[in-house]
């Protein structure tokens, strides 16, 4: 388990938590403090991801000089992305940002769902800083935002940060959907 899917966990295991009090007069304060503490962690991430940014950008630029290695996510532009949605494939799109926490927090998330599932799966990315007009043709409006395509259809989407385990039942459900939608 990466950072980022222990961050995401640990938010879902205090939202569980603090959800699940009983109803007694000291449970509102806790139920409150549940609420800042993970309102604090993703203040921190975002921090974090803001500070971070120069630098990673840095590096990405430098690394797309390379071929992407298999099982990873690609880096799409417009046209990029349109060959992609032509594959035979399902292509799950994650549109994100390098100054967004969360967005840095489900980085490790995709790679490793990249690679467990680069046999059946296309994964790609799609900064929204460095292509607003494709962000704005797709109408995402928050980030991370995920969009399933099946035969250059979009699915299904969702926007916010999932954990390894979410995103998996994400995609299984996506997928399920259309071949229900398609018989």
């Amino acid at each position: 388990m990466d950072l980022g899917d222990w961050i995401l966990n640990f938010q879902v295991s205090i939202y569980s938590w603090v959800d699940n009090l009983p109803s007694r007069a000291w449970a509102g304060p806790i139920r409150l403090l549940g609420r800042v503490l993970v309102f604090v962690i993703f203040q921190i991430t975002n921090l974090v991801a803001q500070l971070r940014w120069p630098f990673s950008a840095l590096a990405r630029m430098i690394r797309s000089f390379w071929p992407i290695p298999a099982g990873y996510p690609i880096p799409v532009r417009d046209r990029g992305l349109s060959r992609l949605l032509q594959q035979d494939k399902p292509v799950l799109v994650d549109f994100w940002t390098e100054w967004c926490g969360p967005c840095v927090a489900m980085e490790g998330i995709l790679k490793r769902f990249a690679k467990t599932n680069q046999s059946r799966i296309i994964v790609a990315k799609v900064d929204a800083t460095i292509n607003p007009k494709l962000t704005k043709h797709f109408n995402v409006m928050g980030y991370p935002t995920l969009i399933v395509f099946i035969d250059g259809k979009e699915i299904n989407r969702y926007t916010g940060a999932l954990t390894y385990k979410w995103l998996d039942q994400f995609m299984e459900y996506s997928l399920n959907q259309a071949a229900t939608a398609g018989t």
